[in-house]
């Protein structure tokens, strides 16, 4: 007689339970939580970055166009009567002075302005000089002195900008090349201070701009801000003084 097993009963299959789910849950929201930060700091730095680097660009392109123009400040196409010519009776000499030579450094809406002229052609003083000149706006934009006409070259809602300017002087002497000093009728202690030519000396005058540009992101100016420096020599220097006779 055939003995025969009980056959196994299947295992119940059990769901999660409501701690598990939950748990679950939990979890999934934190890793979701994670990955949604990160792609938002993603999104936050490169927008930053992009703010960040159309301000550089913008800043960049006035200190540039800036520096371009202020180095033709005093340009004269007659400048070779700015030579000193001696007269026929050898009793001293002269030149004629650059019309074009004043620049005019100030103050526009809280920050630094600067005039100057110069003539592109054939121009003496007689003539009509070109004008030019930057300054800050009311909008805090960039502005240039074009025809007559203050135009703002900067756009105020990409970035608003502020400008400081320091001149710095430098005096070069020219008495050494007075004939007096060849003809003994002159010494070079006359020319030094407290010397009987000291005043009128022969001597150019050169002038060095220290140009400095801060622009800032109008919707946030204290963590976007960008300062850039650009010193200008102006190549047209200002001879004062005769030699002596």
């Amino acid at each position: 007689m055939k003995h025969f097993l009980p056959r196994a009963l299947p295992r119940r299959q059990r769901g999660v339970s409501i701690v598990e789910l939950m748990i679950g849950f939990a979890v999934g929201l934190f890793i979701m939580g994670g990955a949604v930060k990160l792609f938002v700091d993603y999104l936050s730095n490169n927008r930053k970055l992009l703010l960040e680097t159309r301000v550089n660009q913008d800043l960049r392109s006035a200190a540039d166009l800036v520096v371009r123009d202020l180095r033709r400040a005093g340009y004269w196409q007659n400048a070779s009567s700015l030579i000193w010519v001696p007269n026929a009776a050898n009793t001293g000499g002269s030149y004629t002075n650059n019309p074009y030579r004043t620049i005019t450094t100030g103050t526009a809406n809280g920050s630094a302005s600067i005039t100057y002229s110069y003539a592109k052609d054939n121009d003496d003083a007689s003539g009509s000089a070109e004008n030019g000149g930057f300054r800050i706006g009311t909008d805090s934009s960039l502005q240039m002195l074009n025809g007559g006409t203050w135009q703002s070259v900067s756009d105020p809602n990409a970035v608003t900008m502020t400008m400081a300017i320091a001149e710095t002087l430098a005096t070069i002497e020219l008495y050494e090349g007075c004939p007096c000093l060849s003809k003994t009728t002159c010494t070079a202690a006359s020319f030094l201070s407290a010397g009987a030519n000291y005043a009128t000396r022969p001597r150019a005058v050169m002038s060095e701009y220290t140009i400095t540009l801060t622009g800032a992101l109008p919707s946030n100016p204290t963590k976007v801000k960008r300062t850039i420096t650009e010193i200008v020599r102006v190549r047209n220097d200002s001879p004062t003084g005769t030699c002596p006779p």
